[in-house]
């Protein structure tokens, strides 16, 4: 990629500043990044500005979690469920469905 084709490429970006100190670098690091330049996909930045914002994919919300005094209170519950679902081998074994049984809350 020459020179004035990074230059325009990176214009139509916004992103011209990358070459402010271009002159000042070696031929080989002057290549390296015009080489970058022209790999790179510039085209993202456009979503950038509206990164985080609700774009119509849906409302995000915080996922629903037992709070402290909620946990006190169901304690011996959760560890004696706790204990048998060690008891009946289920730590080792994903999808086991007797821990289902044993752990109806969770």
């Amino acid at each position: 990629m020459t020179l004035e084709k990074a230059r325009k490429k990176l214009i139509e970006h916004d992103q011209g500043h990358l070459l402010k100190y271009y002159d000042t670098l070696s031929e080989e690091r002057k290549n390296g990044l015009l080489d970058q330049i022209e790999k790179t996909d510039l085209s993202v930045i456009s979503h950038i500005s509206s990164f985080g914002k609700n774009d119509g994919r849906g409302e995000f919300s915080p996922l629903a979690a037992l709070q402290r005094d909620e946990i006190v209170k169901h304690e011996q519950e959760f560890h004696d469920a706790g204990v048998n679902v060690i008891r009946e081998g289920c730590i080792s074994r994903p999808h086991c469905h007797s821990c289902t049984d044993i752990l109806p809350h969770l």
